[in-house]
């Protein structure tokens, strides 16, 4: 089972707490980054100079859904203190591609089983190269 790491970045005295969840595709440069630049958003600190509302986006915090959440300590409370991502960031909204899953789940099924085709018949050469090669 694979964690998601949750990154907890308190900011003052006025009891909120931005939660941001690493994992995803980031924007701009990397996870690190959208999470430092959502924290100095969400502080208020001015942007950086080189900040380009064009190509960066305006320069103001925002929820987003998958990536992070503001959440006041009486939030946090009621899960308990329990900061999994999923309970405060949620998912990204994904795109609907109109393919109902009745016809996709066999098609995928169908697409995985020639993948597996192909790792055995792949496998299957490896392994004569790798005894021709021991025999030579």
């Amino acid at each position: 089972m694979q964690t998601r790491p949750l990154r907890l970045l308190s900011g003052g005295d006025d009891g909120e707490t931005l939660l941001a969840d690493g994992m995803g595709d980031p924007n701009h440069d990397s996870d690190i980054g959208r999470i430092t630049y959502a924290f100095r958003q969400w502080r208020g600190e001015p942007k950086p100079k080189w900040w380009k509302k064009k190509q960066h986006g305006a320069w103001q915090y925002e929820d987003v859904p998958g990536f992070c959440k503001a959440a006041t300590r009486a939030d946090i409370a009621k899960h308990n203190y329990v900061l999994t991502p999923g309970r405060f960031v949620g998912a990204e909204a994904v795109e609907d591609d109109g393919e109902p899953f009745a016809e996709k789940f066999p098609r995928l099924l169908a697409d995985l089983e020639e993948c597996f085709d192909e790792n055995e018949r792949l496998l299957r050469a490896l392994r004569q190269k790798l005894i021709e090669v021991r025999d030579a």
